[in-house]
């Protein structure tokens, strides 16, 4: 959560971790990693 800009929105059901990303960012390694442990998370 380095820039400031990470959200945690929480629902009956869930809690999502929102890490905003530019376009070009979708595909990069870290992004997927990050995404994923998220979703095991």
């Amino acid at each position: 959560m380095a820039n400031g800009y990470n959200f945690v929105a929480e629902t009956q059901d869930a809690i999502y971790l929102l890490e905003p990303k530019a376009r070009n960012q979708m595909n990069d390694a870290e992004v997927i990693a990050k995404k994923e442990v998220a979703v095991k998370w």
